[in-house]
C-alpha cells in the first residue's frame, strides 16, 4: 500500500493534464487546418464564379452592342433596298428607321462608319430626286430621254454598289468572335 501512497500523484496528474492539453491542441489545430483548407476551396470557387459572372456580364454587354449595331446595318440595308426598287422614300418606314439608325450610329461606331452611312443616305436621296426630275421632264417633254435614262440607271447602279459594299462597311463591327469571348468553364484547383 505504501507504493501508491508514496507515488507522486500530483506530478502524474500534471503530466496527464499537460498531455491531454497537447493532444487537444493538436486535434483542434488539425481541425482548424481542415476548416481553413475548406474555406480556401470555397474562396477559390467564389472567385471562379465571380470571374464567370464578370465574363457573362461582358458577354451580355457585347451582345447588346452587337444587336444594336446590327439594327443599324439592317436599317441601312432596308433603306437602300427600297430606294433601289424605286419606293417613294418620303415618310417611308425604312427611311424613318434609317434616319434614327444614322443618329444612333454616331454613338455605336467610329466616324468612318458614320460618314459611310451619310454617303449611303445621300446616294439614296439623289436617286430618288433624279427619278422625280426625269419623270417630270418626261411629262413635260423636256430633257434628253437617253441621257436622263442613263443617269437614272447609273444612280440605281450606285445604290446597287452601295448595297454590295454595306457588309464591308460593318464587317469589323459585326463579327461574332468579337461578341463571344471565352468563358472559363472549369474552376481553378
Amino acid at each position: 500500500m505504501t507504493l501508491f501512497q508514496d507515488f507522486p500523484w500530483e506530478a502524474l496528474s500534471t503530466l496527464l493534464a499537460g498531455l491531454a492539453a497537447v493532444i487537444g491542441a493538436v486535434y483542434i489545430g488539425k481541425r482548424q487546418l481542415r476548416i481553413s483548407a475548406g474555406q480556401n476551396e470555397i474562396l477559390t470557387r467564389q472567385a471562379d464564379i465571380m470571374s464567370m459572372q464578370v465574363a457573362l456580364e461582358n458577354l451580355k454587354l457585347r451582345s447588346d452592342l452587337f444587336d444594336r449595331r446590327f439594327k443599324v446595318f439592317n436599317a441601312a440595308h432596308e433603306f437602300l433596298f427600297n430606294a433601289y426598287n424605286g419606293e417613294d422614300m418620303h415618310g417611308h418606314p425604312s427611311s424613318v428607321a434609317f434616319k434614327r439608325a444614322r443618329d444612333e450610329a454616331k454613338f455605336l461606331f467610329d466616324q468612318q462608319v458614320s460618314d459611310a452611312l451619310e454617303e449611303l443616305h445621300k446616294h439614296g436621296w439623289q436617286y430618288q430626286g433624279l427619278q422625280k426630275f426625269v419623270n417630270a421632264n418626261a411629262e413635260q417633254g423636256r430633257g434628253d430621254p437617253e441621257k436622263d435614262l442613263a443617269a437614272v440607271i447609273e444612280a440605281q447602279a450606285q445604290i446597287g454598289r452601295d448595297m454590295s459594299a454595306l457588309p464591308g462597311i460593318f464587317e469589323r463591327h459585326l463579327t461574332i468572335s468579337d461578341v463571344a469571348p471565352t468563358i472559363p468553364t472549369e474552376p481553378r484547383v
